[in-house]
């Protein structure tokens, strides 16, 4: 007891509260060279002196007299109180406040914002998922933390919960103006996107944008529409916008004059180095060719018809292709 004649700094007398008698964390006259050794350290058996004494037999034996014999049901109870904390039976549970965070949208990594509880004594927190964790979009999903005062000898550790709703990214897939001449085959479709976010790209959708046109290769000029559709993915909220497949003439007459001797100059456009025949009819009905003309490598044609009076100059001209 204090001011008694044992060399010893914690109260035994039967009167004394155990979170008062200064065993759970209590200092030692003698800490045996190791200044972590305390009469009952919590959950540290190596440096709880008490635990060490009970069960050595000798000069350092306790109790000191009366016995030879350790006691291993004293032993194993006391082992297992110190493992367990320390508990004395009236520790308090402390309070804690968690309100549920703000939704967040995905890619959001957690942070002070949503692991924010607080407790009514000091100590410290430890969560589940750990903060910067980028948690999948999805509703109620759970956050749980771990709290251990500061004074274990007189607050229990205690658990909390908190729910948040994560609420997928927003994703814009474009599909991308196309053109293509008439008698082509369509070009390959493409599409942009906007809004993926955690360093993400196309790959990692879950499905796919599937890109389509009605347009074929025998579609007549004109402009006809690229629907993108078809992607899915958890993280995401995915909107689309239509692009444009332009069919362009494949050769069209850009100039026609008429020179000496019976001749006519067509001028044309189509493609470069392609080669583009030029056909003749009277009627409309009936086309022959009169000549076969690769464009230079501006797309630019041109025909002129041979000089003589045999040479037709009234009539009808048409390019076409193979």
């Amino acid at each position: 007891q204090p001011g008694g004649p044992a060399q010893a700094k914690w109260d035994a007398r039967i009167a004394t509260a155990t979170e008062s008698a200064g065993l759970i964390n209590g200092l030692l006259v003698n800490d045996e060279g190791d200044p972590l050794n305390r009469v009952l350290a919590p959950r540290d058996t190596d440096h709880s002196e008490l635990l060490h004494r009970i069960w050595a037999r000798g000069a350092k034996q306790m109790p000191p007299l009366a016995t030879s014999v350790v006691d291993p049901a004293g032993v194993a109870l006391i082992t297992e109180w110190i493992n367990a904390g320390l508990l004395t039976g009236t520790l308090t549970a402390p309070v804690i406040t968690w309100p549920n965070p703000a939704s967040i949208i995905y890619a959001t990594a957690l942070g002070a914002a949503q692991l924010n509880a607080s407790a009514d004594v000091p100590g410290t927190f430890a969560y589940i998922p750990l903060a910067g964790t980028v948690l999948d979009a999805g509703l109620g999903q759970t956050l749980s933390v771990t709290f251990t005062p500061t004074d274990q000898a007189g607050y229990l550790v205690a658990q909390s919960s908190a729910t948040i709703d994560v609420v997928p990214a927003a994703l814009t897939v474009t599909a991308e103006n196309r053109s293509k001449v008439y008698g082509q085959d369509n070009p390959l479709l493409t599409a942009s996107y906007t809004g993926f976010v955690n360093g993400e790209a196309p790959g990692d959708l879950d499905v796919g944008v599937n890109l389509s046109t009605t347009a074929t290769a025998s579609s007549p000029v004109g402009e006809y529409p690229i629907v993108a559709g078809g992607a899915s993915d958890v993280n995401y909220g995915i909107s689309y916008v239509e692009g444009t497949l332009t069919v362009e003439p494949n050769a069209k007459f850009t100039d026609i004059t008429f020179e000496g001797e019976r001749q006519v100059r067509l001028t044309f456009t189509g493609l470069a180095g392609r080669v583009y025949r030029i056909e003749f009819s009277t009627n409309l009905k009936e086309w022959r060719e009169v000549a076969a003309i690769e464009t230079a490598g501006n797309g630019i044609g041109t025909y002129l018809s041979p000089p003589g009076v045999a040479n037709p100059v009234t009539g009808f001209y048409r390019i076409a292709w193979p």
